[in-house]
């Protein structure tokens, strides 16, 4: 499949992180497709109003190539074991407002939400993406990214939500990361393979004197090993 399949699976499952910013929703069924074929059939034709509305927001619609990715790659073993609370609870819902309250609430992992910082969140995010890339390839993404966003972002304001930002960039594509809310940092990441560094800088508190959180990762025999560490205290 091609490059825009996986955007959109990219998108899927980081759905429940995108309640914050959602449009109105109506009380219709979540679909009427939804009542025929299998699990995955149904999970997907039940989340397809959230997915055209994401699409939609970059100008286009959902192909049919990739909404029958998903469900391919929904059927995929693992994929089931890690979503099946959140695909039952998805299942069950009436309709569109009771779908959302599924992602909003992220039953995907049985855990509450994350409340860690954002540069934490998506640095821990691009830790586990970076170590799963080492462990199929004994190596990491080679190359450079960012800064993403370009422009500062957190002081005054955060930075919109642009997910092609992300997926359009053949490095952060590889490694599988997407901000996907409103963010206070830009990201870099460089790599030549057996070591990489990334960092999330930000202004939060307007000084003038960003804040950088710095993931390190390094390999060897034994495996990948990342580190993150935190700017310094006062520093935001």
């Amino acid at each position: 499949m091609g490059s825009d399949c996986m955007r959109v699976a990219l998108v899927i499952l980081a759905l429940a992180g995108c309640g914050s910013s959602k449009p109105a929703t109506t009380n219709e069924p979540a679909t009427t497709a939804a009542s025929s074929g299998d699990d995955c059939e149904q999970y997907v034709a039940k989340v397809r109003f959230i997915v055209d509305e994401m699409m939609q927001q970059q100008g286009r619609n959902a192909t049919d190539e990739e909404i029958k990715f998903l469900v391919e790659h929904c059927r995929d073993p693992g994929t089931k074991q890690r979503s099946s609370k959140l695909m039952a609870c998805v299942l069950a819902a009436k309709d569109q407002p009771a779908v959302r309250t599924c992602l909003d609430e992220d039953v995907g992992d049985g855990q509450p939400k994350d409340t860690r910082p954002e540069a934490e969140r998506y640095l821990s995010r691009l830790a586990k993406n970076a170590t799963t890339m080492f462990q199929a390839t004994a190596q990491f993404t080679i190359g450079k990214a960012g800064p993403t966003p370009a422009a500062k972002c957190g002081c005054p304001t955060a930075c919109r939500v642009d997910t092609d930002l992300w997926m359009n960039d053949p490095i952060w594509g590889d490694i599988e990361l997407v901000v996907n809310e409103d963010s206070q940092y830009q990201y870099t990441y460089e790599s030549d393979g057996k070591t990489f560094k990334a960092t999330a800088i930000g202004d939060l508190d307007c000084d003038g004197k960003p804040g950088v959180w710095t993931l390190t990762g390094a390999s060897s025999d034994s495996g990948a090993t990342t580190t993150i560490t935190p700017p310094p205290k006062g520093a935001r």
